[in-house]
């Protein structure tokens, strides 16, 4: 994999973590970022990014593709460092899921395009768009059985949600102290359709819920917003 360092055109406008929307239905047209911390909404394009597939990881990491050249690389949202990966043979799926292996420029990285499109068992939920309780479960390997737990961490915060309509299966979490912001949440993009995008801030330790809309005046964006996250090192 080759690397390339980062150009102005290339970075971040707010600090992470933060939400990125398309203004507009089109490719071509701006963006905008919506920082969690300062609660702040910045329009901002990320060129590198703007006529591309972005596909986020639970490591922070982007993966991008070009649907006219199929090229893909890696993005790191801190400084713009992007990694060059060979070129797909046929788009990514439509309902999909990236994760990596190891950090990239280990000594081993697979990047790994998850089709969810397929269902293998079971009934699809279609209520994904009304929250009825939040519960947090921690493995005790030892049972080995799920407990459920009040708390996540006082330096711990979880983000979910974002990347596609009503279904999306999107998590990972990050240092609530080292971004400015307050421990034991939970940050929740849920969205049925792409005007509605209903952001949940629950705190586990006061057990209270809020709810913003910081993209109530997007309509018919071209994708439901998506994290940009600090990358695990």
């Amino acid at each position: 994999m080759a690397a390339s360092g980062p150009s102005p055109s290339t970075s971040a406008a707010v600090a992470l973590p933060f939400l990125v929307h398309d203004v507009g239905p089109e490719y071509y047209e701006p963006q905008a970022q919506y920082s969690v911390a300062s609660q702040s909404l910045v329009n901002a394009t990320i060129d590198l990014l703007q006529d591309h597939r972005c596909f986020e990881t639970p490591q922070g990491w982007v993966l991008a593709l070009d649907p006219a050249s199929l090229r893909t690389f890696l993005w790191r949202p801190e400084d713009g460092e992007r990694i060059a990966l060979p070129d797909m043979e046929e788009d990514f799926p439509t309902n999909w899921k990236c994760v990596l292996s190891d950090r990239p420029g280990a000594g081993f990285c697979a990047v790994m395009v998850l089709d969810l499109e397929r269902q293998q068992a079971g009934t699809p939920w279609l209520r994904a768009h009304h929250v009825a309780e939040v519960a947090v479960y921690k493995m005790d390997f030892s049972a080995p059985a799920w407990c459920k737990v009040d708390r996540i961490g006082d330096d711990r915060v979880f983000l979910l949600g974002g990347d596609r309509l009503g279904e999306s299966n999107f998590g990972a979490s990050c240092s609530a102290g080292e971004h400015g912001l307050p421990g034991n949440r939970i940050y929740f993009l849920n969205h049925w359709a792409t005007n509605e995008n209903f952001l949940h801030i629950i705190d586990l330790e006061k057990e209270t819920q809020e709810v913003e809309r910081p993209f109530k005046d997007f309509v018919d964006s071209l994708r439901p917003p998506f994290w940009m996250l600090p990358t695990a090192e």
